[in-house]
């Protein structure tokens, strides 16, 4: 059971083949897989703290983009969520300079706890609909796009296209998958696509 300011473990992704996801299932989502830090972001009326993937509190270290966490969120949540950085490719050596500004933001791709409830069982498309439904994007948060895929060729083009577009890769995820919190086990559900390095 999930609690609001307590760490979580994120859900981990893997490689494997894709094609094999639609044994399963008719449609996939798409995601961009950006280059930057796992975090969490937990909020319960105007607190907020924001964990690393290690479940190390960094909310000091990002501290400045607390009110655009509280203006873009009214309700009590637990985000899963990239720190990402146009400045920065590398936003972990980055922080340690504390003399230096730095522009991160969220890109927001789950949710995982709403309003006192853990929604981790809930499937990936219903918990997509409340993330858009209670998150209002600004300069500094934003919610994934997420590109439904109903084919191979498809998954493809927008692979060819993102990695053209200077990002690291794409996440490919049945639609129907739960989410598996504090857990070292590496889903079948998300699926990691790198471009390969020969």
């Amino acid at each position: 059971m999930l609690e609001l300011f307590k760490p979580v473990k994120p859900m981990l992704c893997r490689y494997w083949y894709v094609k094999k996801l639609f044994n399963r299932t008719d449609r996939v989502g798409c995601e961009i897989k950006f280059d930057g830090i796992r975090a969490m972001i937990h909020k319960k009326d105007d607190d907020v703290k924001i964990f690393s993937r290690s479940l190390k509190d960094i909310t000091n270290d990002f501290s400045y983009l607390i009110p655009d966490i509280q203006k873009a969120v009214q309700n009590d949540v637990i985000l899963d969520c990239e720190l990402i950085s146009d400045k920065f490719g590398n936003l972990i050596p980055a922080i340690t300079h504390k003399d230096v500004e730095i522009d991160a933001r969220f890109a927001v791709f789950d949710i995982i706890y709403l309003d006192g409830k853990d929604i981790t069982g809930y499937q990936l498309y219903k918990r997509k609909k409340f993330l858009e439904d209670i998150l209002t994007p600004n300069g500094k948060i934003f919610i994934v796009d997420q590109v439904v895929c109903k084919n191979i060729d498809e998954i493809r083009k927008f692979f060819i296209q993102t990695i053209k577009n200077g990002q690291e890769g794409i996440i490919v995820k049945r639609l129907d998958s739960e989410y598996y919190a504090n857990s070292t086990y590496r889903s079948y559900c998300w699926i990691k696509c790198k471009p390969r390095r020969d």
